[in-house]
């Protein structure tokens, strides 16, 4: 194999996973590893190992480097900026998690509507609530009292 098809094999490669960045599914990524890798064993079958342990070498440094670039530069840079959401989502900007009325229910009781195991439905305020245990299992029929909310997680834990 010529130094110039090794090259083009190296490059072409490095080229695919540049563009898997940019569109990503794995498939640029997974051919143009298999090109670099492909152009590294080719120098090793022609020129040997004293010409291929450099160049995998040369390659694992020059991936390190883009892969820095892409986490430390390429996020403050114009092409950067328009690809990354800059936006936050904030509860005064109306966008809320979870369903209204969820905090309400700590301390409130109900009954497992099904087995709690340890996820499972309550009712709680006459309402079918998603809830989960604090890791013991209650059966269904059983009363219960909600310890906590955190997000859309209802903790409750057996009142027997």
């Amino acid at each position: 194999m010529s130094a110039i098809a090794i090259g083009g094999l190296i490059g072409i490669g490095f080229l695919l996973a540049i563009i898997e960045i940019f569109l990503p599914g794995g498939i640029f990524g997974l051919i143009g590893t298999v090109m670099i890798l492909s152009g590294i064993i080719g120098a090793a079958i022609t020129y040997g190992g004293s010409v291929a342990l450099p160049l995998g070498f040369g390659c694992l440094v020059a991936a390190i480097v883009l892969f820095a670039f892409w986490i430390n530069i390429f996020p403050t840079s114009w092409i950067g900026r328009k690809i990354n959401l800059q936006a936050e989502v904030t509860r005064a900007d109306g966008y809320i998690s979870q369903p209204k009325g969820l905090e309400d229910l700590v301390g409130k009781t109900g009954v497992a509507a099904t087995d709690l195991r340890p996820a499972g439905v309550a009712l709680i305020d006459q309402k079918r609530v998603d809830v989960v245990t604090e890791g013991m299992f209650v059966d269904k029929g059983s009363s219960i009292i909600v310890a906590s909310v955190d997000s859309n997680r209802v903790v409750v834990r057996s009142t027997a």
